[in-house]
């Protein structure tokens, strides 16, 4: 499976991540704008039956986009494919949020998450303790519905007293959510901070 180094953001957040994923920009909407219509047109083509397609990708980028920058997120990311050839939905969220009052008098971070996140699960990793939820849903497309799956994912800040907040949604899953959850787990363990690094968008 082919991987690449993805940055959350410019502050030297990555993660090794499997797959083509497409980044688009939050601080400037001009740039946004620029990289949603690149995006269209690279996924769908210019073939004009699929005009109002492309109009429906573009407005629900768009609408993603804007509110993963209005909520302050540092980064915004769309699968595009798991292997080469092999296209994959989902999108991927990195946000910086402070810890909840609740996990403010522990002392450990497997016990601030504990504290923080109640029911959540505490995974070990090679970037230290973090602190997971799943959630499985149904997605609905007119008359059809799929699983869908949520995962909430809370790494301790490693450059300040802080949380980074990763959000995985993936509209189309299989019956079974775990070995998406496991992938997912995977790739939360290959999270590192690197503050030389010089992030470069896809």
């Amino acid at each position: 499976m082919q991987t690449r180094r993805v940055p959350l953001g410019s502050r030297g957040f990555f993660l090794i991540m499997p797959g083509t994923w497409a980044q688009i920009p939050l601080e400037d909407e001009q740039a946004m704008a620029k990289r949603i219509s690149a995006l269209v047109k690279q996924q769908m083509g210019s073939n004009d039956r699929l005009a109002a397609r492309r109009r429906t990708f573009r407005d629900e980028l768009t609408t993603a986009a804007t509110a993963a920058a209005e909520s302050g997120a540092i980064s915004f990311s769309i699968a595009l494919e798991l292997l080469v050839g092999v296209p994959f939905s989902g999108a991927m969220v990195a946000s910086e949020i402070e810890w909840p009052p609740t996990a403010v008098d522990q002392q450990d971070h497997p016990q601030r998450l504990s504290a923080a996140f109640p029911g959540a699960t505490v995974l070990h990793t090679e970037a230290g303790p973090v602190a997971r939820r799943a959630t499985s849903g149904v997605q609905r497309y007119v008359e059809e519905q799929t699983p869908s799956l949520d995962l909430d994912y809370w790494i301790p800040n490693p450059t300040a007293d802080s949380l980074i907040l990763i959000n995985v949604s993936l509209p189309m899953v299989s019956p079974d959510p775990e070995p998406f959850i496991e992938l997912f787990d995977s790739i939360i363990d290959s999270f590192t901070w690197d503050p030389a690094a010089q992030p470069v968008a896809s």
